[in-house]
């Protein structure tokens, strides 16, 4: 066994939202010891803040890790991704006899409200606005009229990649089509496609005394290809037609202590619910850039160490880019290139750039053309793509 009175362990794939969690857990004086499955950035490793990185090839040997190489002391274990979150939720028992671990009091229920469709209904009962949703697989009949509506997988399965993030079908036609290509077994949430003017994300923690925190709300007005908000303001202040005590109802609801987000989409005065994610979501650093450290909040809580110093709160309002991959926006919908630059220098929150922890940015920068040309390839051709897979069998992420 390890000695690792002062290390937290985090779980997850190679990109922004570890790199973020171990700038901010860093902040704090901790090591990190990243436990990495997969990812395209390849950054984490190359940040002062992470201490040690062992690379694993699947769910079963990031376990037997952990498992295997378990602190002396009960240690924090976060994750950024919803099938390990599924997967950590479903063992909760063998963790928590080495780690603290965010989830639910119920083994299961974290991956039973992962399902986007389960999700939604579990908010409409709760008093929040949905757009109009069902529930459909591949061999259900499928509405002739209503179109255009927006196609979701309704949640992840363990060993399969998921053939898209959202599809726009606007007629019956095309949800067929579509239908053709994705596995039988599946599941999908039909919603109605609301004219969004942006995508709101409300980050947050629930801590185990019952305490939920709410860091600030980031307003995304842009996407870049891979799907990311890449433009945005975070603001302290929720829009009025979000309510901070709806969030806790939900989350109260599913008896989930932990790091979570929930979005919405923006039209004019409304807010229609999409989804909570039941994990530290990827823009944890964009908040963190802005004044609030949830993580580590978290991290001392379940210490029980004093946390009274650090805030819970983003400062303000801050401009967000991601300086890397936003520019694919310039020529899409009037925006110029000189528009873009301006844009950028106003912003103050960024993606990967951390003056005191530059490198993890320079290696990132050096293969943007590449990463941004498997987000191109992806955004255009990932249902086939993971069709073919299936059909030979490839069911790593």
């Amino acid at each position: 066994m390890t000695k690792c009175n002062n290390t937290v362990y985090i779980w997850g794939a190679d990109d922004y939202n570890t790199l973020g969690l171990c700038r901010q857990i860093g902040a704090g004086g901790y090591d990190v010891c990243f436990v990495a499955w997969g990812g395209l950035y390849k950054c984490t490793g190359k940040s002062r803040y992470c201490t040690r990185q062992v690379i694993t090839e699947g769910l079963e040997d990031g376990y037997k890790f952990l498992m295997e190489n378990h602190p002396d002391v009960k240690a924090v274990l976060i994750n950024t991704n919803d099938v390990i979150a599924g997967f950590i939720d479903s063992r909760r028992v063998d963790f928590e006899q080495f780690y603290h671990v965010s989830g639910t009091d119920c083994p299961g229920r974290l991956e039973e409200y992962s399902d986007k469709f389960r999700m939604s209904s579990l908010a409409a009962r709760l008093g929040f606005r949905i757009p109009e949703t069902r529930h459909i697989t591949p061999r259900d009949d499928f509405p002739d009229r209503g179109y255009p509506y927006i196609l979701k997988p309704s949640g992840k399965v363990q060993g399969h990649i998921s053939p898209f993030k959202t599809r726009i079908c606007r007629n019956r036609r095309e949800l067929e089509r579509l239908m053709k290509f994705v596995r039988k077994d599946s599941g999908f949430v039909l919603q109605e496609l609301i004219p969004q003017e942006s995508v709101a994300l409300v980050y947050g923690c629930r801590l185990m005394d019952d305490t939920v925190l709410l860091a600030g709300v980031l307003n995304k007005v842009r996407f870049n290809d891979r799907g990311d908000g890449s433009y945005g303001v975070v603001s302290s202040d929720l829009p009025e037609s979000i309510s901070a005590g709806a969030i806790e109802s939900l989350v109260r609801e599913i008896n989930y202590f932990g790091l979570f987000s929930v979005e919405y989409g923006i039209v004019g005065d409304k807010a229609y619910f999409y989804e909570i994610n039941l994990r530290n979501d990827g823009t944890s650093h964009i908040f963190f850039q802005a004044g609030a450290n949830l993580p580590l909040i978290w991290t001392k809580s379940l210490l029980g160490e004093d946390c009274s110093g650090i805030s819970s709160k983003v400062v303000g309002e801050a401009v967000f880019i991601d300086e890397l991959f936003d520019s694919v926006n310039i020529g899409r919908n009037g925006l110029t290139r000189r528009l873009w630059k301006a844009q950028k220098e106003s912003a103050t929150l960024f993606k990967f750039y951390d003056k005191d922890d530059i490198e993890p940015y320079k290696f990132v920068k050096k293969r943007s053309w590449y990463l941004g040309m498997l987000d191109r390839i992806a955004s255009r051709y990932r249902l086939y793509i993971v069709y073919f897979l299936d059909k030979l069998g490839v069911s790593s992420l």
